[in-house]
C-alpha cells in the first residue's frame, strides 16, 4: 500500500503529433511514483491517436479516451479530468508542453505543507516548437521577479485576486499547475465547459477566491509556443474576450467584496470594452454594463452612452476614431481614483 498522496495526471491532446510522445514520456519519467495517467484525445485528424495508443499496455496508463467527434472546446475535456480525478492532487498536462522529472515531487511536498492551498504552480521555462530554450516566465513577469528570493510563496486566499490573476495573468500556463482535487471538484464544470480559452482562469479565479495558493520558485515546467497556441487564435477572433466577460460576470458579486474592487473592475471594463465590441461581443457588451450600472459601478449617463456605442456599432462596420476615443476617454473618466 502506497503511503503516499495519489495524483492523477490528464493528458488532454488534439491534434499535437509532434508533442505528444515527449509530453507523455516526461509524465511517465517522473521521479515521484504514486500517479495514475489518462489521456484524452478530442479527434485528432493527425497521427496523435496512433503515438498514443503506444502507451495503452503501460502500467501507469489508466485508460485512453478517444472522443469520436471533436467537442470543440478544450475546457469540456479540463470537466472531464476533473470528473475522472479520483487521486488527493490533478495535474492537467496539456499536450504540447513538457514536464521537469521533479515536476510532481516538487509540487507535492509544496502543496502538502501548505493544507489551506487550492493550487500550487511553479515557475516555467519557455520552449519554441523545436525545444530551444528561452526566458523563464519569472525573469519577465513582474509579480514573480518579487518572489524570487523564496523557495515558496503563500499567496492567501482573496489577496492579489485582481492584481495577480485579472490585471496581470500570474500563471502563464496550466501545466505549471498542480490542483487539490476536493477544491477543484467544486467548480462549476457546466460553466467551464463554455469557455473556449480562459477556462483555466476561471479555475485559478474561482480557487484563490476560498484557498490559498503556492508558487514554486524552480523552473520544472516547460511551456512550448508555437504558430497553433490556442491562445493566439482566441485573441484574434476575440473568444478571449469574450471568456474574460463571462467569466467576471459569471463571478461578480464573489469579486466585488475583495479591497479596491470598484476600481479594478472599472479598470477591467474600460480596457475590455472597446475590444469587445471590435469583435462583435455586443450581447455580452450589454450584459457587463448592465451589471456595472446595478451595482453603482458606472452612473446612468455612462452606461447610456455605452449603450449608444454599442448601437451605433451594431449600424455601421467602422465607427469613426474621435466617437471610439470619446466612449474611451469616457470609461477612463468613469475609474475611481
Amino acid at each position: 500500500m502506497n503511503s503516499q498522496p495519489k495524483v492523477t495526471v490528464v493528458i488532454p491532446n488534439y491534434n499535437h503529433e509532434a508533442y505528444i510522445v515527449e509530453r507523455i514520456d516526461s509524465v511517465l519519467s517522473q521521479s515521484y511514483d504514486h500517479f495514475e495517467v489518462f489521456i484524452l484525445d478530442d479527434c485528432s485528424t493527425d497521427n496523435s491517436l496512433a503515438l498514443i495508443e503506444k502507451y495503452e499496455s503501460h502500467p501507469k496508463v489508466k485508460d485512453i479516451l478517444v472522443n469520436p467527434v471533436n467537442s470543440g472546446s478544450l475546457f469540456k475535456q479540463w470537466s472531464k479530468a476533473i470528473n475522472l480525478a479520483s487521486g488527493d492532487y490533478l495535474w492537467i498536462a496539456e499536450s504540447d508542453d513538457v514536464a521537469h522529472k521533479d515536476f510532481l515531487q516538487t509540487t507535492v511536498e509544496a502543496i502538502e505543507k501548505h493544507p489551506k492551498s487550492g493550487l500550487v504552480f511553479t515557475d516555467s521555462i519557455i520552449i519554441d516548437e523545436q525545444g530551444n530554450y528561452g526566458n523563464k516566465v519569472s525573469e519577465t513577469h513582474k509579480h514573480l521577479i518579487a518572489m524570487n528570493k523564496a523557495e515558496t510563496t503563500n499567496i492567501p486566499s482573496k489577496s492579489k485576486v485582481f492584481e495577480y490573476l485579472i490585471s496581470n495573468i500570474i500563471i502563464w500556463n496550466a501545466s505549471a499547475v498542480l490542483f487539490r482535487t476536493e477544491i477543484i471538484k467544486n467548480i462549476n464544470v457546466e460553466m467551464l465547459s463554455t469557455l473556449n480559452n480562459a477556462g483555466d482562469l476561471y479555475s485559478y479565479l474561482n480557487i484563490a477566491l476560498t484557498n490559498d495558493m503556492v508558487y514554486v520558485n524552480a523552473p520544472l515546467n516547460y511551456f512550448r509556443q508555437h504558430d497553433q497556441n490556442t491562445t493566439q487564435n482566441n485573441i484574434k477572433s476575440g473568444a478571449l474576450y469574450k471568456d474574460r466577460i463571462r467569466i467576471i460576470s459569471n463571478l461578480f458579486t464573489e469579486l466585488l467584496p475583495l479591497d479596491n474592487a470598484k476600481w479594478h473592475l472599472q479598470v477591467f471594463l474600460s480596457r475590455h470594452f472597446i475590444t469587445a465590441i471590435d469583435h462583435g461581443l455586443y450581447s455580452d457588451a450589454s450584459q457587463i454594463i448592465k451589471l456595472y450600472l446595478d451595482y453603482n459601478l458606472i452612473n446612468t449617463s455612462t452606461f447610456n452612452s455605452l449603450s449608444r456605442y454599442i448601437w451605433w456599432s451594431k449600424q455601421i462596420k467602422f465607427v469613426p476614431h474621435r466617437y471610439r476615443n470619446k466612449v474611451k476617454k469616457e470609461l477612463v473618466n468613469s475609474i475611481e481614483q
